[in-house]
């Protein structure tokens, strides 16, 4: 099985689709199982009467819920977006889902739109995000690894890149506001393992000056679930970090303001709704919108942070083609300690974690190697 894409094909024509109802498609036939997605996931494709070339990706989480994502592909939809919802079982109590099956489930699902783009009558560089409550967790973590495919898992020769995205009463440093009653403390975990030393040394929000993707953040000041201060030092740090965005607060709004669980739009929902339209329209007609062709210029080696460090450290490096890429952590005797990075790397911004817990106190050199390109840098584990 090479690939099981031609599910959709196989349902109806191209000239049948945009006639039909909406297709559910699991995502456990559509990828190979041998990726490691988590298994309960699924998806559904809403198709335009009249498409106007783009696509939205939504993706939600919190059982229940699937009716405020629902209404929302309903509206992209009749905007002329294909829209794909990524659907995920309750998290309060998971089975045991490990970092990063459900990302790379975001992942697949714009490969699969990429792949499929003369299929579905879409621009391959209008790919859009639009994501909400935690679900913005799982989106941000696909901005921060963009076309990292010897991570997750995902095809190197097809870019997983979102040419722009929303995100509503998103949570995005969950060390600070993160509510114990959402009772999900193995999740995080997974996605900040290193806590709060792996936030940016200059934002308090992970990795920001990795996204590449323009993205517009949307929150209620009177949010008591996820606190609009998420947003407010997600919009802090892409500024500090130079990167294309926007921010729309709702002055006493509460968490998942836009609908009712009956999937109508509330009066600031409406507003909502309106604003990411139009917020879409500008991405379409405006080259702030990055394409998925848009790689770093040149090769890039980051200094690790942090740096000295006591359990893990992150250390990123940019590509501006796809290479054979080692990165590797020496000790000062030259003895190989851990290898971080080994085989075929697409272009962009990638990064590998080192777990110094094991190691001796000490200086310990990383060395990435790519095609003719060679850098070290330094740094100290210090227990």
């Amino acid at each position: 099985m090479k690939y099981v894409l031609f599910l959709v094909l196989f349902v109806l024509s191209f000239a049948q689709l945009y006639a039909q109802p909406p297709v559910r498609i699991p995502l456990d036939t559509v990828y190979p199982t041998q990726n490691g997605y988590y298994t309960g996931d699924s998806a559904t494709i809403f198709f335009p009467a009249i498409p106007n070339g783009a696509a939205v990706i939504a993706v939600h989480w919190l059982g229940g819920v699937r009716s405020i994502m629902d209404a929302w592909c309903d509206t992209l939809a009749a905007h002329g977006y294909l829209a794909m919802t990524i659907d995920y079982p309750d998290p309060i109590n998971p089975p045991a889902v490990q970092f990063p099956e459900q990302v790379r489930d975001v992942k697949f699902a714009v490969q699969f739109l990429r792949r499929l783009a003369h299929r579905f009558s879409i621009d391959t560089n209008k790919i859009y995000g639009l994501g909400n409550s935690l679900g913005s967790i799982l989106i941000g973590e696909a901005l921060i690894r963009d076309n990292d495919a010897a991570y997750f898992g995902t095809d190197p020769n097809i870019s997983d890149h979102f040419n722009a995205v929303a995100l509503l009463y998103g949570l995005y440093d969950c060390s600070n506001y993160l509510q114990s009653r959402l009772a999900i403390p193995e999740f995080i975990a997974h996605y900040f393992p290193g806590g709060a030393a792996q936030r940016d040394s200059n934002t308090p929000v992970l990795h920001a000056g990795n996204i590449m993707t323009p993205l517009f953040l949307l929150h209620g000041s009177s949010d008591n679930t996820i606190q609009y201060q998420q947003s407010v030092e997600m919009n802090d740090s892409l500024t500090a970090h130079k990167k294309p965005h926007e921010l729309l607060l709702f002055q006493g709004e509460d968490h998942a303001f836009d609908l009712t669980t009956a999937g109508d739009f509330t009066s600031p929902g409406l507003i909502a709704k309106d604003s990411v339209l139009a917020y879409f329209t500008r991405a379409m007609n405006s080259t702030t919108a990055v394409p998925e062709t848009s790689y770093p210029s040149d090769y890039a080696l980051y200094s690790a942070y942090p740096n000295p460090f006591a359990s893990s450290t992150t250390i990123s490096y940019a590509l501006p083609t796809a290479e054979d890429v080692s990165l590797k952590v020496y000790n000062t005797l030259g003895e190989e300690v851990a290898t971080l990075a080994n085989g075929e790397m697409a272009a962009g911004e990638h990064s590998g974690s080192f777990n110094g817990r094991n190691v001796q106190n000490g200086l310990y050199f990383y060395r990435l190697s790519a095609g003719k390109f060679s850098q070290t840098g330094t740094m100290i584990v210090l227990h």
